[in-house]
């Protein structure tokens, strides 16, 4: 998945846009002949975390070297707009603790999106969304509760919104054409109408 919107605060790579990676100081890599920089796993806000992400720079922003701030993980702040790097290789050199203050980038392509749904239950859910017969990179929430039945996981309207938020800002009026769900495996079937066309959406949820 190719996205070109430019980013230039938190507002862009969390709506566009990765699982916790202990252990020792995750690697990112920069490439100067395209200024991508590309990065494992990066976590958002402490509770939203996205794999494979690789972003175009299209200005660093404030660089710093050696920022004492800086754990073992890759790490993107809303608030401040700061994007913190354990370790990047440029040129066949590791530099360490880099933190880029109000950067401006492209986002080019992202891989699975996990997010913490807080302590309210204790399944992890998987949604696999396909939008106009193409697959979205699919999202995982931890610690949710499982729908008791059909009509409960039918009835919860915050499960469309991993459909309706993946429209890349197109919007008109939603259509739910079929609901099902087996106790372990739920399929929501939706139709996005716009003034000019239809637009056929379905996602599937995993309870694990």
């Amino acid at each position: 998945m190719r996205c070109s919107t430019i980013v230039r605060n938190s507002i862009g790579l969390l709506s566009a846009v990765a699982a916790c990676m202990a252990g020792a100081a995750d690697v990112s890599s920069f490439d100067t002949s395209t200024n991508i920089l590309t990065m494992p796993v990066v976590q958002i806000d402490g509770n939203t975390q996205i794999r494979d992400v690789r972003v175009r720079l299209l200005d660093f922003g404030q660089l710093q070297l050696d920022d004492p701030s800086i754990g073992n993980q890759i790490e993107f702040f809303s608030n401040g707009n700061v994007l913190r790097l354990p370790q990047v290789t440029l040129g066949g050199i590791t530099y360490p603790r880099v933190s880029l203050s109000n950067p401006t980038f492209v986002l080019e392509s992202f891989g699975s999106i996990a997010v913490d749904g807080g302590t309210q239950g204790n399944y992890r859910l998987e949604v696999q969304v396909t939008a106009m017969q193409f697959s979205v990179p699919p999202i995982v929430i931890e610690n949710v509760p499982k729908p008791a039945n059909q009509d409960e996981f039918c009835n919860d309207l915050s499960l469309r919104d991993q459909i309706t938020q993946s429209t890349d800002g197109m919007t008109g009026s939603w259509t739910v054409n079929s609901c099902s769900f087996n106790g372990t495996v739920g399929q929501i079937n939706m139709t996005l109408a716009t003034p000019y066309f239809s637009l056929p959406y379905g996602a599937t949820y995993t309870y694990r």
